[in-house]
Formats: C-alpha cells, structure tokens, sequence
C-alpha cells in the first residue's frame, strides 16, 4: 500500500487557501531523480516525489526541505512493479486535497545487464512493467489534469542493445509515444529527454561499470529544467551525447547492434557474460 502524508492541515496554513500547483516526479529518490527535485524545487510547483521506499523519501524530503523552506514537499510510495501501482498512485494523488496536479516527470526506471536468454519471465515482465506500462497508463490515467509533460529516456533509444535488449527496446518505445503526444497535443507542454550514461548508481545496480564520459546527474537536471522552462520539446545533454546519437543514426542497424554489444561486453561486472 502507499503511505502519504496528510497536507490537509499542514500545507493549507503554510500556503493560501487555494489548491496550489504541483509535479509529480516518479522515482525522485536516486540518480537523476533527487536532482531534478531539488531543480524544479525553485519553481511555483509544489514537489510531489515518489519512490519505493518510504524512509529514502523521508530523508530526501527532510534534506529538501531544509535547503528550499519556502517550497512544499509531499511523498508517495509505490512500487511500480506492483500490480496494481498506477491505481495506488492515483489514490495517493487524490488524497492531497491542497495539490492540484499540474507537471509529471516520468523518471523511474532500471536496467539489467544480462543476454534476454537469461532472464526469467518474471524479470523481462518487472521491467517491462516499470518501463514502459507503469508510464503510459500513468500518463494516460492523468492526462487530463497535465499541463506539462517531461519523459526521461535515453541515448539507447536510437540503437539495439545487447545484453540491455528490452532497456533498450523500452526507451526506443518511449520515444515514439512521446513524441506522438507531441504531436497530438500541441496545447501541451512536453518534453523528451535523451541522457547518455550519468555519474550515478543507475549503472551499478544494472551490474555495468561506470562510464568512462558519463555526465554529472546535477548537470542533467539543470539542462533539464532549462528546456522545461523554455518550452522545449527534446533534449539531448551534451556535446558527445548529441554525437553519439547523430552517429547512431547514420550508422546501419546491425552495425550498431554490434558495436553497443562490444561497448557492453566491455562495461559489464558480471563475469559470466564476459565472452
């Protein structure tokens, strides 16, 4: 079950009596996550940060709320790989009378490096569910109340990924459906994001190495809230990131398959797949 705080009295004396704006940010307490609070903490919103575990939000919130007094923080935990998530996120959300959801920034995600061949269905099923379900029926179920959209997804997505194949797969996914919205929804704000590899545990927990030109998370974050703040509809941070996927597309398919399958041959901690 979720667990969220009661703004009700709290967040009603803080601020005025009108329901006040807010954005969601799906799995704030990690990597990119926790610095793209503290970013879009300086704005009008109110910081709605969800995550899995409910003590890592409790400190995050602490730790925010101590550096922007002035702003208002709320938690949600849900684990996405629940069957029915989306559902107890929702709850959540209606329960916070004083909030009037505005902005979502999909942000959860994971990754496993591993050949498809050796995860169980029950693996290729979680991380389909985070990945890619878990964001369109969020999206979908709150579609009517966003004004702003922001999809944090990938410089994966313009290229096969072995031994990441469904990662991969997933963020090429998130591409075409957002940029779809896009299109379908000028009178919104939306924004796709294509990070390459970032100085964080992201990585890590996925059973890789750290890259070598992986960017500083803040860095991100902060170019993030600058393309949000221009109305922006894509962004790819940095210099070698927007190379990279420039030369992904020029490069044949098959071609890039087999230079990503060296790059994580070469990256990956997990002995067994080292061949």
């Amino acid at each position: 079950m979720y667990k969220s705080d009661d703004i009700e009295s709290k967040d009603l004396l803080k601020h005025a009596q009108e329901s006040r704006k807010s954005i969601l940010i799906t799995g704030a307490t990690g990597g990119l996550g926790r610095f793209l609070a503290k970013e879009f903490a300086s704005g009008p919103e109110a910081i709605i940060l969800h995550g899995r575990n409910q003590a890592a939000l409790e400190q995050l919130q602490a730790e925010l709320e101590a550096e922007f007094p002035e702003q208002f923080f709320s938690t949600i935990a849900v684990d996405l790989l629940a069957a029915d998530a989306v559902d107890e996120l929702i709850q959540a959300l209606d329960s916070k009378s004083g909030l009037e959801l505005s902005s979502l920034i999909l942000n959860a995600g994971y990754s496993t490096a591993a050949a498809f061949s050796e995860l169980s269905p029950e693996e290729q099923q979680n991380l389909l569910r985070v990945n890619l379900e878990a964001q369109v029926l969020l999206a979908g179920r709150l579609w009517p109340r966003l004004e702003r959209l922001i999809v944090i997804s990938s410089s994966g997505a313009y290229q096969a990924g072995p031994y990441t194949a469904l990662y991969y797969a997933s963020k090429a996914f998130l591409n075409s459906w957002t940029m779809a919205l896009e299109a379908e929804a000028p009178e919104k704000d939306i924004l796709l994001v294509c990070p390459g590899a970032m100085s964080s545990d992201f990585a890590l927990k996925a059973g890789k190495k750290k890259a070598p030109l992986a960017k500083d998370p803040a860095v991100i974050a902060r170019q993030i809230k600058k393309s949000a703040d221009q109305k922006k509809a894509y962004l790819a941070p940095g210099g070698f990131n927007k190379f990279a996927i420039c030369l992904s597309k020029l490069l044949p398919n098959r071609l890039n398959a087999r230079l990503v399958r060296r790059i994580q041959l070469d990256q990956t901690t997990r002995p067994d797949i080292r061949r």
